[in-house]
């Protein structure tokens, strides 16, 4: 039998995701809005360094358009939550579910890989 250990980041990880749930049982609609405000601040300020860094690197790369474009796209998606909030929100509970639901399998598959009886666990190669 192995001696296992608990793994402290992935504890610190679990802690900080029921602390979230608590937070967001408690305060449904300020944790929405905040959500929100953060991810679309995020995509503006994104989306302007993209097309800064496009304008900068133009004569040194082929294809810089690619990367202003992303960056307008990131703009106007900001800007767009930003303008209707609601329709904002419900896409972010929908992909929050759909992200939730995919980690979770992943984590019950390791959860299973890991707690397997009997089953050694394999030690990375050293490098």
């Amino acid at each position: 039998m192995t001696d296992r250990k608990p793994n402290w980041p992935l504890i610190l990880v679990a802690i900080g995701g029921i602390g979230t749930a608590i937070i967001t049982v408690l305060w449904p609609a300020i944790t929405a809005l905040a959500l929100l405000v953060l991810f679309a601040g995020w995509s503006i300020v994104r989306g302007i360094f993209e097309v800064w860094a496009a304008v900068r690197l133009r004569k040194e790369m082929e294809g810089e358009w690619l990367l202003g474009a992303a960056g307008v796209l990131s703009v106007v998606v900001g800007v767009l939550l930003i303008a209707w909030p609601g329709a904002g929100l419900l896409a972010l509970v929908w992909l929050m579910a759909f992200y939730a639901i995919l980690v979770g399998i992943v984590y019950i598959s390791l959860g299973y890989e890991l707690g397997h009886p009997g089953k050694p666990l394999r030690h990375a190669p050293a490098s």
